[in-house]
């Protein structure tokens, strides 16, 4: 069996080759993208729901601590201690349980 493709001919099929892998590379990156924009977008929905959740239950605590101890004062003191002492446990953590977490999702999302 003899090949009969010319030098001509075979450049031009790599160079077809060579547009068709640029192209399956850009339709990989595309998707890639677009995924972890899709990730980015609807975490931040989640955080702003969480947040609104987090302010209104707040403002609850506040008030329930108030009725318990008697004084709007010291009821919402209270839940700002709760969220002092949350802080200062995040910032004591915050590599183990925020920096981590974070990069491997990301890594997850890019890898995948």
């Amino acid at each position: 069996m003899e090949n009969t493709e010319t030098a001509e001919e075979k450049v031009q099929h790599f160079k077809e080759y060579v547009e068709v892998q640029v192209q399956i590379i850009k339709l990989k990156a595309a998707d890639k993208a677009s995924g972890i924009a899709s990730l980015v977008i609807s975490n931040m929905i989640i955080a702003v729901v969480a947040a609104m959740a987090s302010v209104i239950l707040s403002v609850a605590a506040g008030f329930y601590f108030s009725y318990l101890v008697g004084s709007y004062t010291k009821g919402f003191l209270i839940v700002g201690g709760f969220y002092f002492l949350l802080v200062i446990l995040l910032l004591i953590f915050r590599g183990p349980l925020l920096a981590n977490g974070i990069r491997n999702k990301i890594l997850a999302a890019i890898l995948s």
